[in-house]
């Protein structure tokens, strides 16, 4: 029996039968082995092997060139006796089968999912001892001494491969202590490597755990220059995140274990090469001649049907999907076994995410498992031309694929779907059904074989095939944030060392971080140099709203044309639902809305919103919440132009804004009904409003749409809408006071002040100013506060209005308290108090009792400040107020904890903070935490005082609110010297 061969790929080429070395030939004959190598059991086109070799300067004798070397090649490694064919034909090109401990590669790949499983169980030290075993296999520069840029790219992937399981055994390596040769290789690797955060983050870890926080840090500071001077860049939030720690003295987790990319479970079952037809049957040139190609489609018997290898090739930069391709893993089942049922799995999502990147990539990472051959169609379900692949036609091409001819074939659709299946049966193939129109054109292709795997990809759910025929379901969204920076920067290649990381971040924004989108605006920079990075993304801003940038004379690369295939397809009612969702002004919207733009009830809506879906224009991203992107709805914008009479559009908008006043209104009566709001009109036609059944529904329905709601004010006053922005903007006006919405509070409230100026309103501008100064005032703007709230005393005072005077009144108060004028705040609470005594509110009387009890207490008046704050209490109490009563017991908290009662105070902050909790009403649960924190740090228990400052800082940090300055330092201060007093 002769020596096993051993193939090197992680060093020179080389091949090896025992101690000796086989002779490959010329640097071109071994660039061939390696191609070959690299993708073991699958086929390697021809054309690909001459692209490796010549590139775009391919003499015309390549092919025959090529077929020689594997020629050769094959001659070389049978020499030592070795009865298997290596080398063998599939196709047009060929495949090389190797077992997997006959190549290093192979097994670096074996031992590292082996060290994977170890970490998991977890065996850390079984993990490194198997990295270090998969390191030793690497002996220099993998593929060293051959030529060309493909064979440099290889290479350069097998170096990043190297670095993480390198990565791997050092982070496993501090994990387990071994902090001082962990150091010294990390000093190494990062001076080798000195953008790659990886190692200095790492570096960062160990200085820091064996003592070294000073060094630590300056491994970090070197980072930053040598990030800023090379790509004008920060470090990432990684390395952000750990010098944070270090600077806090935190205690810094285990270091999280890179997963190199390699095949699971730890020891992959390889199957055998599929057995070779016997000698007659052979093609010429595998019984000895060089001339051996046959062609694919030659008719032939069922019995020897040939193994095709269809695959599209994978994407040199594909970037992310991390998360779908686990997905996918996940429908297989464990290496070495056969599903007992044929597995479909669909791929579905928006045109341009990159459906057919995703199949083919996942297809080619899995093709080994499947030996019988793989099978790619495209469908053309969504094609510039419109004509669609007919199931007929789609089974003839697959029987060509397998070397049927048509004479053997029956007659008729049915007849040859269950030629097709009989074929198949006891067979493994993948099949990949690309771009489908719809289910129907999909079920003749399944074959009923328990080994075949099917991957259908369609901009359409086909929910059909997931409900009659079990498809596993793969929905695709956009890419993620990193992925998408990521991606970009691959493809500019050297341009995005130019790039700042602003345009870098402007351009994913602006392509809504669509893979197509993103390679379109590459392509473009790439092929017009005299183009700067910055003034691509200068010129998507400009043209954000419209597909201008994404227009292209060829429908294959214009975003719009590509829309349109999908967009055409649709009902007449569900295509108008769309150009009508345009105007919504996002990010997402509700069924209610959705009917209240189209005019029709809602549950017509559902039927045309569950359309879009099924077709991916929208996305339903939560239950009835739909999602349109950016892209999408310029799209739609643009064809409702176009389509739509501006009275229809301008209709649906009107509609829309009411049901957004409508249900605001509705959501805030039923979380505060003491407050008073103007009376609305009846909704008109055709406006929905959501169902909200109480409180809770409320308070939800106005977080979901918050942001929906500002933008709703704004996109009203570019319309001069001016009514609705006024009723709009007063609807929201206390709720967002109450939870902290203070910025947003500004937005829309110089909105309704401009649009009041406008109609000439007194009392419209008179509130809107009153509704500023309380939101400047939170924002520690307090000269702006003064002016805002000067002019409402004003406006009010000339309208008669007493009630709202008051208001105004303890505004100032309380911005007078902020500046420790208490004096002054007492008298503007006192002012207040008389106003609505005048007014007959005794709600608003109540809120001014318990101001001037808190001013009492700030200038040392405890006995009068217990008094006022008990009397607005029962006066809460007996109206049923439950935000005077909680802010009532956060005054009395105070005072109490003043005269030395701390279960006294302790209890009435406890009873507030339930009150606001209930209510949601954030930023007087965070003021509420900061003083029962005071509390406790008055009476001496520190630990106490810090966990409650912790809470109320995350809350006013989320706010953006000035007081959580002092609190962090108050916090800060504890801190320390709770550690110097351990």
């Amino acid at each position: 029996m002769p020596d096993r061969l051993w193939f090197t790929l992680l060093g020179p080429v080389t091949a090896r039968r025992g101690r000796v070395e086989v002779d490959l030939g010329s640097p071109q004959q071994r660039a061939v082995l390696a191609v070959l190598l690299l993708q073991p059991g699958l086929q390697v086109p021809i054309q690909h092997l001459v692209n490796a070799l010549w590139e775009a300067d391919a003499p015309r004798s390549a092919e025959a060139t090529v077929r020689t070397y594997v020629y050769r090649l094959r001659r070389a490694l049978a020499a030592g006796g070795e009865q298997r064919h290596l080398i063998r034909s599939v196709g047009a090109g060929y495949a090389i089968d190797v077992l997997p401990d006959e190549l290093d590669l192979a097994t670096f790949r074996r031992l590292m999912a082996s060290a994977e499983e170890a970490r998991r169980a977890p065996d850390l030290a079984g993990a490194a001892d198997l990295l270090r075993r998969g390191l030793a296999l690497w002996n220099g520069q993998p593929l060293a001494g051959l030529p060309g840029r493909h064979t440099e790219a290889n290479r350069s992937n097998l170096g990043r491969l190297r670095l993480t399981a390198l990565e791997a055994l050092l982070a496993i390596e501090i994990d387990l202590g071994a902090y001082v040769s962990a150091a010294d290789q990390l000093a190494s690797l990062v001076a080798e490597h000195p953008l790659d955060e990886r190692f200095r983050r790492l570096l960062m870890l160990v200085l820091y755990r064996s003592g070294q926080q000073a060094e630590a840090l300056g491994v970090y500071q070197e980072a930053r220059d040598v990030l800023a001077a090379e790509l004008g860049v920060d470090p990432g939030p990684q390395l952000q995140a750990l010098h944070l720690q270090i600077l806090r003295a935190d205690p810094v987790p285990a270091p999280a274990v890179p997963r190199p990319a390699v095949p699971r479970p730890a020891v992959p079952a390889v199957p055998a090469p599929p057995a070779r037809p016997p000698a007659e049957q052979r093609a010429p040139a595998e019984q000895g001649a060089l001339a051996e190609e046959e062609p694919l489609a030659r008719t032939v018997p069922v019995s020897a049907v040939v193994t095709p290898a269809q695959l599209p090739a994978d994407l040199p930069d594909f970037t992310g999907r991390g998360a779908e391709l686990a997905e996918l893993d996940a429908l297989l089942p464990a290496e070495g076994r056969v599903s007992p049922a044929m597995i479909i799995t669909t791929i579905h999502g928006m045109a341009g995410t990159g459906k057919t990147a995703l199949a083919v990539h996942w297809a080619h990472r899995i093709a080994r498992r499947f030996p019988d051959g793989q099978i790619y169609l495209n469908l053309r379900g969504f094609h510039p031309s419109g004509t669609a692949m007919e199931p007929l036609e789609a089974l003839r091409a697959v029987f060509d694929a397998l070397g049927v001819g048509l004479g053997q074939l029956p007659v008729g659709l049915d007849a040859q779907a269950a030629r097709y299946r009989s074929l198949l049966a006891g067979r493994r193939l993948l099949i990949v059904l690309d771009n489908a129109r719809d289910a129907d054109q999909v079920r003749p292709l399944l074959p009923g074989a328990p080994g075949c795997l099917v991957i259908v990809t369609s901009r359409y759910q086909l929910s059909s095939l997931v409900t009659i025929e079990h498809a596993r379901p793969v929905a695709l969204d956009v890419l993620a944030d990193g992925d998408a920076r990521r991606y970009l920067t691959g493809r500019l290649g050297r341009r995005a060392g130019t790039a700042t990381r602003h345009d870098i971040d402007a351009i994913v924004g602006r392509c809504g971080r669509l893979p197509l989108a993103l390679s379109i605006v590459a392509a473009r920079t790439v092929l017009n140099p005299q183009w700067s990075v910055a003034a691509v993304a200068d010129q998507l801003g400009a043209d954000h709203g419209t597909l201008d940038s994404f227009a292209d004379i060829d429908p294959a690369i214009d975003l719009g044309s590509i829309f349109s295939w999908s967009y055409e397809r649709l009902s007449p009612p569900a295509a108008r639902t769309l150009r009508l969702l345009a105007l919504h002004p996002g990010p997402d919207t509700t069924l209610a809305a959705v009917a209240s733009l189209a005019g029709v009830p809602v549950r017509q809506a559902r039927g045309l919103a569950e359309e879009l879906v099924q077709a991916s224009l929208t996305r339903e991203h939560g239950a009835g919440r739909y999602l349109l992107h950016d892209l999408v709805r310029a799209y739609a914008g643009e064809i409702g132009h176009r389509h739509d009479p501006e009275g229809e559009r301008c209709a649906g908008l009107g509609r829309m804004l009411d049901h957004y006043i409508h249900t605001a209104h509705q959501a805030v009566r039923l979380l505060g009904p003491q407050w008073e709001l103007d009376p609305l009109p009846p909704p008109p036609d055709g406006v929905a409003l959501a169902h909200l059944r109480d409180a809770d529904s409320a308070r939800g329905w106005l977080a979901a749409e918050h942001h929906a709601l500002v933008a709703a004010v704004q996109l009203a006053a570019e319309h001069s809408l001016d009514a609705q922005v006024w009723r709009l903007a007063a609807t929201l006006s206390d709720i967002f006071q109450r939870h902290g919405h203070w910025r947003d509070q500004v937005t829309v409230q110089l909105l309704a002040l401009r649009a009041g100026r406008r109609l000439g309103d007194l009392d419209v501008q008179a509130a809107a100013q009153r509704s500023l100064g309380s939101a400047y005032a939170r924002l520690d703007r307090p000269e702006e506060a003064r002016a805002s709230l000067a002019e409402a005393l004003v406006l009010f005072d000339g309208l008669g209005d007493r009630r709202n005077q008051g208001r105004t009144h303890r505004i100032l108060a309380y911005l007078h308290g902020q500046e420790g004028g208490y004096e002054l705040a007492l008298r503007e609470s006192r002012r207040a108090m008389e106003l609505y005594r005048i007014s007959e509110d005794r709600a608003g009387t109540a809120s001014a009792l318990n101001d001037c009890g808190w001013c009492h207490a700030m200038l040392g008046n405890h006995h009068e400040a217990l008094a006022a704050c008990r009397r607005a209490l029962r006066l809460f109490q007996e109206m049923g107020n439950a935000d005077g009563e909680a802010s009532t017991w956060d005054s009395l908290g105070f005072i109490n904890a003043s005269l030395g009662d701390r279960p006294a105070a302790v209890d009435a902050y406890h009873r507030a903070l339930e009150i606001f909790r209930r209510r949601g009403d954030r930023y007087n649960e965070a003021e509420t935490l900061a003083h029962l924190g005071d509390c406790h740090h008055a009476a001496g228990d520190a630990s106490a005082a810090v966990g409650v400052w912790r809470q109320a800082l995350e809350i006013l940090e989320r706010l953006g609110h000035p007081l959580g300055r002092q609190v962090r330092a108050r916090l800060q201060e504890v801190e320390r010297f709770l550690a110097r007093a351990a």
